[in-house]
């Protein structure tokens, strides 16, 4: 829709954003497995984790929103993004941050992780199953049957 075209600059500014935005877009969701794999390698139960986070400043769509219905589900495919164009745009940024001589701590987590994931077969699958490399890491699986998930709260869950 034209709300969301945007002039970013000269010729190749648009290439720049758009790794941004995809780095961006794909690291929160990492972040997001790490902390969720921590509280129940520490004994805290998922779900309790997803309703104090849903309501909470570490709220964000992927905890609440994306995961109850993927990756809690285990649902990978199909695809609305996979993991193998996630990978190529993470590896796209990865290198321009090289180029520019930017530190991306986060990014090459990131990017690790893709390789991984493409390392298992799972390169057809959707983006979020980037989770699974945390998942292996620690031997926690995030899985949260439908009938048990938590209902938001009446104001819905904090964006």
């Amino acid at each position: 829709s034209e709300d969301k075209l945007f002039y970013c600059g000269e010729i190749g500014a648009g290439d720049v954003v758009k790794l941004c935005n995809n780095l961006v877009g794909i690291a929160v969701p990492v972040i997001s497995a790490e902390v969720l794999t921590l509280g129940v390698k520490a004994g805290v139960d998922l779900k309790t984790l997803v309703q104090v986070i849903g309501v909470s400043t570490g709220s964000k769509r992927w905890i609440t929103g994306t995961f109850p219905r993927t990756v809690f589900q285990r649902k990978f495919s199909p695809a609305f993004f996979s993991a193998a164009l996630s990978s190529k745009d993470t590896h796209l940024a990865l290198d321009l941050a090289e180029e520019l001589g930017v530190e991306m701590s986060m990014g090459s987590v990131v990017g690790r992780d893709f390789e991984y994931v493409l390392s298992q077969g799972w390169g057809e699958d959707n983006f979020d199953a980037v989770v699974r490399a945390q998942e292996d890491r620690t031997g926690v699986t995030l899985q949260i049957p439908a009938e048990e998930m938590p209902e938001p709260p009446a104001g819905g869950w904090r964006a």
